[in-house]
């Protein structure tokens, strides 16, 4: 068992060597589905209102690689516009299943509603400038900041004596002088 694996191991060594011999390149392909048509189909199904992980399912390409290489600048804004166009197709949506709606029945109503708030928070997510919920941040009212000099301070013992030490101190005499607690704590 031990023989063969060496075996194998000398053998990927020999193609390697020799591969390099020949100038031939060794490792994985390139990917051959990184090409503008397929950027194409993925973009006209995400327009059609299919999700990239629909879109990387059904055509069998690997999700990871996909959402690095559609993030490239190359890719990046049309692939942003597919999504807003997707959203748009769920507007468009909404409206054929309110219209549609069985009106008749509370089964029918309570199904339309839950597929058109499903559909709104799903476009508020993808696109929040146009769908998203506004949310107004403005503050109005007058602020006033009025003082008459005072200060009410409620101290505790040890405070009033650090207090006595800094005045004294600060008027110059050197001595401490006297303040009197007033109870409130």
């Amino acid at each position: 068992m031990a023989q063969e694996k060496k075996n194998k191991a000398k053998k990927a060594v020999k193609k390697k060597s020799a591969a390099k011999a020949e100038n031939k390149k060794v490792g994985r392909p390139a990917a051959d589905w990184k090409t503008k048509e397929t950027a194409e189909k993925i973009f006209n199904a995400i327009r059609e209102g299919l999700s990239l992980r629909e879109v990387c399912r059904i055509h069998g390409l690997p999700m990871t690689n996909v959402c690095q290489w559609l993030n490239e600048d190359e890719f990046r804004e049309q692939y942003a516009d597919a999504c807003e166009a997707r959203a748009d197709k769920m507007f468009d949506e909404i409206i054929t299943i309110a219209d549609t709606a069985d009106v008749d029945s509370k089964a029918g109503v309570m199904k339309a509603k839950l597929q058109i708030d499903t559909r709104r928070w799903v476009m508020g997510r993808m696109c929040p400038k146009k769908y998203g919920d506004k949310v107004d941040v403005n503050m109005s009212g007058k602020v006033e900041n009025t003082h008459d000099g005072t200060i009410n301070i409620a101290p505790n013992d040890m405070a009033i004596s650090g207090i006595a030490k800094i005045l004294s101190v600060a008027l110059g005499k050197g001595e401490s002088a006297s303040v009197a607690d007033t109870g409130k704590k």
